[in-house]
């Protein structure tokens, strides 16, 4: 069910819009995009600029696509339909899939002790200063 991954640098210009004092950061998005915060039970509409934490749900909905940021600029782009969790810390994240297709970015190797991972219901893909997509 899953699809094979392809890997190849990823060149996007860094977003002002990412904040240090945020886990991610929306910074982007075309359509409707929804996040469930972590410590919360409803969906709320996102727009750009949008901080994201640790915990945090995110869905895409129909024609939608997301631009989701992180402080180090990795980056991650979300179609429609998508449904996913960031989770982790600083230093090792994953998001993990329930459904959904994305591409993901890294401006630079990981340095020992780091780690960015794909988490789908049918395998987890690690990503190494490259893209990864499905």
């Amino acid at each position: 069910m899953l699809a094979t991954f392809a890997c190849s640098i990823l060149l996007f210009s860094p977003s002002s819009i990412a904040r240090a004092d945020a886990d991610a950061v929306i910074a982007a998005l075309d359509g409707p995009v929804q996040v469930l915060p972590f410590s919360e039970k409803r969906y709320i509409n996102a727009s750009p600029g949008f901080p994201l934490a640790y915990g945090d749900r995110v869905r895409t909905g129909a024609k939608a696509i997301a631009h989701i940021e992180f402080p180090d600029q990795s980056e991650v782009l979300v179609k429609e339909g998508a449904i996913f969790t960031i989770n982790g810390t600083p230093r090792k994240r994953w998001l993990s899939f329930s459904v959904g297709e994305f591409l993901v970015g890294l401006k630079r190797s990981l340095q020992a002790g780091e780690s960015f991972e794909i988490r789908t219901p049918s395998a987890s893909r690690p990503c190494e200063g490259l893209f990864s997509g499905v």
